[in-house]
């Protein structure tokens, strides 16, 4: 009866079940109290977009679903298989990171995980595959770049590419350049560093 994590989930059950506005009063509630980061983490996410939907019922429950989903199913979002081809390549699973990404359909992401494998292949001394692997990056964040010339991520990407080949004309391009496109914190604060080193 102390804790607190089965009065969230019975106030996500409310939410689920179509009392959106008790839902979220509860949650409000219940969050400051609740010890579990990752029930938390859910539970604001779910609060938040369902502020930002307003009252449609339909559009809430599946959204609720959309965001409880497994990566990998039916209707997962994309960002979940993001997290779970990151965490794939944190681990050197490059091969199980590039499905992820493939799956969620993201270039940009697919491009790093090549340039990672790359680095990889480069220091076990394989210089051809490395030099391949790189080449495949590359030309998937050029790509990416040409269907949309905002992506920050894209930018930054390729600007380490250029900097780890000393290659600084092009790498301080693709820095200002993705400066200058919206980026969220951690991008915008991996450009700042790696202008300063340049």
């Amino acid at each position: 009866p102390n804790d607190k994590r089965v009065f969230l989930l019975m106030a996500l059950l409310d939410y689920a079940e179509g009392n959106v506005k008790t839902g979220i009063s509860q949650i409000k509630q219940l969050l400051p109290r609740v010890a579990d980061p990752a029930l938390a983490a859910i539970a604001r996410k779910v609060m938040s977009e369902g502020e930002t939907l307003g009252g449609d019922q339909t559009q809430l429950q599946a959204h609720f679903a959309k965001l409880l989903a497994l990566p990998g199913s039916a209707i997962a979002a994309d960002s979940g298989m993001r997290k779970l081809g990151d965490e794939y390549l944190k681990r050197g699973s490059f091969l199980l990171a590039m499905k992820c990404f493939y799956e969620s359909r993201d270039l940009v992401e697919i491009g790093r995980t090549y340039l990672a494998l790359a680095s990889h292949l480069f220091s076990i001394g394989d210089e051809k595959g490395a030099a391949i692997s790189a080449g495949f990056g590359k030309n998937a964040l050029v790509a990416a770049l040409r269907n949309d010339p905002t992506s920050s991520k894209a930018h930054l990407y390729l600007a380490l590419y250029y900097f780890e080949r000393n290659e600084i004309p092009n790498s301080k391009q693709h820095i200002e350049a993705g400066l200058g496109c919206p980026a969220t914190y951690e991008t915008k604060r991996r450009l700042l560093a790696l202008r300063n080193q340049s």
